[in-house]
């Protein structure tokens, strides 16, 4: 499914999420410890059992978009970590699973609730797999490629709605058992036509940090096999950084624009999904199959 066309906060959003999503995995950590000691008290079974029975809304996602967050350095390293204020960060993907709602959805307060979040590592090695552009399905020419598997734990979920499935489709009522080692690849490449008309007016302030991300996973053949192709469902905005990886920002903390024609591609990635691959064209059984 097609996410909507991008809107000023998804956008501000955007250019903040790696500062989002260090507040959000400590906020996690923080969440689980207070969760482990509620179940220790004699309270606990009595507040479970009335309320899961009876106030719990499940989400029921119906397509995965997946972002890239980290570090690149085209022509050394690859995929790195990068810094902001001193601290290290790796590198990571991030999994968003949203319910049928969320695609007509245009603000970051309007979306919430309709979409689970999930922080991924990157398992990633050097690859050669095949892209293409998702509209035509006509080869397309990545600048460089990387595979290998996503993995995280149930506290790497970091929305709400990731504990909120129904149980009787997700193990324990959580996407981990799902997703969780899935076959993932990630291509770069020259930002394309299918992902341009999406950015509509923000387009030419962003142009010269705007690439894709093509990405991989396992699609069923029909046979009982799949296949492995990179498609361009993800836009990507390169920002700056010091030589020692830290990011710079401008006086209110915004990230500054990087510049893909630079002769050395380097500095922090944030992503922003355009395409959501639809359930009903994936077989998660094979999800996890290389």
């Amino acid at each position: 499914m097609k996410r909507t066309p991008i809107h000023l906060s998804l956008l501000l959003a955007l250019s903040l999420t790696a500062l989002a999503c260090g507040e959000s995995k400590d906020t996690s950590d923080t969440g689980t410890e207070a969760d482990t000691d509620t179940d220790t008290d004699t309270d606990t079974d009595t507040d479970t059992d009335t309320d899961t029975d009876t106030d719990v809304t499940y989400l029921d996602p119906v397509a995965v978009g997946f972002e890239y967050y980290g570090g690149l350095e085209l022509q050394g390293e690859g995929l790195t970590s990068y810094f902001y204020d001193g601290t290290e960060y790796p590198y990571y993907v991030i999994i968003t699973l949203a319910d049928e709602e969320y695609f007509s959805l245009t603000t970051v307060e309007e979306q919430e609730g309709h979409y689970c979040e999930i922080i991924a590592t990157f398992d990633a090695t050097p690859s050669a797999f095949e892209v293409m552009h998702y509209d035509t399905l006509e080869t397309a020419q990545a600048w460089q490629a990387w595979e290998g598997t996503l993995d995280f734990s149930d506290s790497d979920l970091l929305s709400e709605a990731c504990v909120q499935l129904d149980p009787a489709e997700w193990t324990d009522g959580m996407p981990v058992d799902t997703f969780s080692g899935m076959h993932f690849g990630l291509a770069f490449g020259d930002f394309t036509d299918y992902l341009m008309s999406y950015w509509g007016k923000y387009y030419e302030e962003y142009q010269q940090a705007l690439f894709t991300s093509f990405i991989a996973v396992n699609h069923p053949t029909g046979d009982g096999g799949f296949d492995f192709i990179g498609y361009d469902w993800t836009s990507s905005v390169l920002y700056q950084w010091d030589k020692t990886r830290e990011l710079l920002v401008d006086d209110e903390g915004y990230m500054l624009l990087g510049d893909i024609g630079a002769p050395m591609i380097a500095g922090y990635v944030g992503s922003y999904a355009y395409w959501y691959e639809d359930f009903p064209n994936l077989d998660m059984s094979l999800l996890k199959e290389q």
